[in-house]
């Protein structure tokens, strides 16, 4: 199974190479705005849908896992129109250029945190911040897009990386 991770070069992206690269029934293909020396993957802004494009239709992966974010809230607050580009069109990019499956990783902050008890994900969302609308519009762009997904909302990501 060939996997297209995307954002690979990040906290999370490192981890996940990490234990999927043990399982040989997985081809990896790692992406990334930023590869420092030593890594190994194709530099990717998920924000250039013509290099996406290229990169999937010559790679031809069976799941795309979409990691690439700006998860900066601070820097989202002072930047929305940057947030919106990478976390609402670049994930629209995604969804127009890919028809197999994608496991896309959200943020708890598409919430408000008013709650007293663990969010359901069913729950009505009401982000308060740019940071939590752009991630949230860009799971409605998955939802729109009909392709099949997996959306995973997380609060708190550690690792060795």
């Amino acid at each position: 199974m060939r996997i297209l991770i995307t954002g690979a070069f990040g906290q999370l992206g490192q981890a996940l190479q990490s234990v999927l690269s043990k399982n040989s029934n997985y081809e990896l293909i790692c992406t990334g705005r930023r590869i420092k020396e030593g890594q190994e993957g194709i530099p990717l802004d998920i924000r250039n849908q013509v290099a996406l494009k290229e990169i999937i239709n010559t790679t031809a992966p069976d799941i795309l896992i979409n990691l690439a974010a700006m998860t900066n809230v601070d820097a989202c607050e002072l930047n929305p129109k940057l947030a919106g580009e990478i976390n609402v069109a670049g994930l629209q990019h995604i969804c127009d250029s890919f028809k197999g499956k994608i496991i896309h990783l959200s943020t708890d902050y598409v919430f408000d945190g008013k709650r007293t008890v663990p969010y359901h994900e069913r729950d009505m969302t009401n982000p308060i911040g740019n940071y939590g609308k752009s991630k949230l519009a860009g799971e409605n762009a998955i939802k729109l897009s009909g392709i099949k997904s997996i959306i995973i909302r997380t609060s708190w990501v550690y690792s060795n990386y």
